[in-house]
């Protein structure tokens, strides 16, 4: 079974994952996956989550369809919440890591510029926006100034699960099944 048939396959038992980077792809199928469990019901959807990150763009995009979403969405970070995967993070309504997972912000890169003045001073402008931007989400989130989220932005900063409880970044440690 290839990845695709196993993604609709969990899809079907409301549960979405994310195991790579945010991307085209991925924002497409997670964007589709969640407006079609909203039309079928309100109940709680699943969101199982290990990703380094991705495309600030593609990052927005899917964490403004998470937190529109009629049913509740709950996260389970599995391994990484890096880079976009962190700001996803912070849409779910119940935020719950594993022992070992880890947490990382950081700024956009400024991958594929052009290098013409106006064009490279105005995508500078939009990225440090869109930095700004998910900041702010995460400072809604979690009660953290703007002031240390860029700190710890600058200094790409890798927090453990427990260092993430700590800071409100997640709501619990999940505890192995007994």
């Amino acid at each position: 079974m290839n990845y695709e048939e196993r993604f609709w396959q969990l899809v079907e038992k409301r549960t979405v994952i994310l195991l790579s980077d945010i991307n085209t792809d991925r924002q497409e199928e997670i964007t589709l996956a969640i407006v079609s469990l909203n039309g079928h019901s309100a109940g709680p959807i699943k969101f199982l989550l290990d990703s380094s990150g991705g495309t600030a763009s593609h990052t927005l995009i899917i964490h403004d369809v998470l937190v529109n979403s009629v049913a509740p969405i709950n996260g389970l970070i599995m391994g990484k919440a890096h880079s976009g995967a962190f700001i996803l993070s912070q849409a779910f309504e119940k935020r719950v890591a594993y022992p070992h997972a880890t947490f990382m912000i950081h700024a956009p890169s400024l991958d594929g510029l052009r290098s013409d003045t106006k064009s490279l001073s105005e995508s500078i402008k939009l990225r440090k926006n869109i930095h700004e931007e998910m900041m702010r989400i995460v400072a809604r989130r979690t009660s953290q100034t703007m002031k240390m989220l860029r700190i710890w932005s600058r200094e790409e900063r890798i927090f453990t699960a427990k260092e993430a409880l700590e800071l409100n970044f997640i709501d619990e440690i999940a505890k192995p099944p007994k």
